[in-house]
């Protein structure tokens, strides 16, 4: 049995555990150990081939301190290890420390052991030196597959550089998982001002937010409140979003926050009549589920997705969320299911170097 160190967003956020669920259901002759919150050893409680080290334990924090500061434990340790895999969306968006950020990221790598990102993108970035400093990292890498074609072009000379659609569009849907029995709108909500970029936008969103909902309800909906990560705020977004709706419909709005089950999600996802999207992930389940999607998207990763995929329904940004009108949205509910039987055989290959490695 060969064994992965896994690296993730572990933030108990929806999307990026269902990136580590899906790589380690992929691959259940594979050992994976992941350096996680103690929460993830419930959330991933029944996955037998991951191994949690809880790194907010005060051992593990002494531990974490020790081998920054000793590179020979470092190389020792990573003698357990057969290759080194690091999952995930936005890895490399340029902040005010990135510096130090990439610092840690070569910190992942391990002497002489193959070394793959498998499902990014790239930036925002406005910092020539950002892209410089990772595109010189990025050669040293085995594997690199983004999910995005700007990202990708940014790199396409590379011969370790390859696209994929994301890898959520793999997902294998659980059985227990039912279609939709009543009318309901599933809506996954953000705080818009933990992005730098739209500081300013929370009280625009809540209040059109809220709008869509009391249409929905108006026309006989039950209103699906999702927050898919209590670390970025989604459930204050929830909250705000609940206290704008008139006291005499709330008993139509349920608001659900993702604690260590990305199966319940999923269920909740797929009993929508439609999804209106303002997280990536709820966007690509949407699809994956054929349901009708309205997105509101909070970033260009959002955007470059739904070009490649040829998303041609209607859609906003949280900037401009103002002028979205609720009967817009409730006509999304006419929307065809999107083909994405391409997307999701061309996603596979997002493991396609992965793959080789581990059943060797």
């Amino acid at each position: 049995m060969k064994n992965v160190r896994l690296y993730a967003y572990a933030f108990a956020n929806f999307g990026d555990d269902l990136f580590i669920k899906i790589i380690c259901e992929r691959y259940p002759h594979v050992q994976f150990t992941l350096h996680a919150p103690r929460s993830y050893k419930k959330t991933f409680a029944q996955m037998r081939n991951l191994t949690v080290l809880a790194n907010d334990s005060l051992f593990r924090r002494v531990s974490n301190l020790i081998s920054r500061k000793w590179t020979f434990w470092r190389g020792l340790s990573g003698k357990r290890y057969d290759a080194v895999v690091y999952i995930g969306g936005s890895l490399f968006i340029q902040s005010a420390n990135w510096k130090q950020e990439l610092e840690k990221l070569k910190a992942m790598q391990l002497k002489d052991k193959p070394f793959y990102i498998l499902g990014a993108n790239f930036g925002p970035y406005t910092d020539n030196e950002f892209y410089l400093q990772h595109r010189k990292l990025f050669e040293s890498y085995t594997d690199i597959c983004f999910r995005d074609t700007p990202s990708y072009q940014l790199f396409k000379e590379l011969p370790n550089v390859r696209i994929a659609p994301d890898v959520v569009f793999t997902l294998q849907i659980p059985q227990s998982v039912q279609a939709a029995n009543r009318n309901s709108v599933a809506i996954s909500v953000i705080k818009p001002s933990i992005r730098m970029h739209l500081i300013g936008y929370d009280d625009s969103y809540y209040k059109k937010i809220s709008e869509i909902a009391t249409y929905f309800i108006r026309q006989d909906y039950h209103v699906q409140l999702l927050a898919f990560c209590a670390y970025e705020e989604d459930h204050e977004a929830t909250k705000k979003i609940h206290a704008y709706i008139p006291a005499s419909m709330t008993n139509k709005v349920t608001a659900h926050l993702y604690e260590k089950d990305p199966e319940k999600m999923l269920q909740l996802l797929s009993q929508a009549d439609i999804i209106i999207a303002s997280r990536f992930h709820a966007m690509v389940l949407g699809w994956l589920l054929q349901k009708p999607v309205f997105p509101i998207t909070y970033s260009q990763k959002m955007i470059h997705v739904m070009h490649d995929i040829g998303f041609k329904g209607s859609y906003s940004t949280v900037d401009k969320i103002e002028r979205v009108t609720p009967e817009s949205v409730f006509q999304t509910t006419e929307q065809a299911p999107l083909a994405i039987s391409a997307q999701i055989k061309h996603a596979e290959n997002q493991f396609e170097k992965l793959d080789m490695f581990l059943q060797d």
